[in-house]
């Protein structure tokens, strides 16, 4: 049984499901905090894969040269999150600016919020550097902005 993020979450937001397993966790059962942010980066490049008709991370370095990498990342903790039980997730886009996007992910379990993941990632070419947002991205990333 799949514990959700509450109703009340817009629909428009970005919602992404992960089972927290034995090896993401300690003996007491209990997430590990390099679990959590594996699972969030996840659930962000899951969200841009989506939305973008596969240009995840992966696929944007690989087939297009191109890269996001982190400028900026936090973690807020609130509760514990617990092992054999789904993680659930709701991406956000927290900002478009001209070279730079900001996401949230937010993990959920019983309904009930238990970490964040702010990241500030730019967007650069391979040989490049840092580049303006290309249009295809900031068109699919904008109706997720927050």
């Amino acid at each position: 049984m799949s514990q959700s993020a509450p109703d009340n979450v817009p629909a428009e937001v970005y919602r992404y499901s992960y089972h927290m397993g034995f090896g993401d966790c300690d003996p007491a059962g209990i997430a590990y905090t390099g679990a959590l942010v594996n699972a969030a980066l996840r659930a962000i490049d899951r969200f841009l894969g989506d939305v973008t008709a596969g240009r995840g991370w992966y696929a944007m370095s690989v087939s297009l040269g191109a890269g996001m990498p982190f400028a900026h990342l936090d973690v807020d903790f609130v509760s514990p999150v617990r092992g054999d039980a789904d993680l659930d997730f709701t991406v956000e886009v927290t900002r478009l600016g001209q070279t730079s996007i900001g996401f949230r992910a937010t993990g959920w379990q019983r309904s009930e919020a238990c970490f964040s993941l702010n990241s500030v990632n730019v967007f650069i070419s391979r040989g490049e550097g840092k580049q303006p947002l290309p249009d295809w991205l900031r068109a699919a990333l904008a109706p997720y902005l927050a």
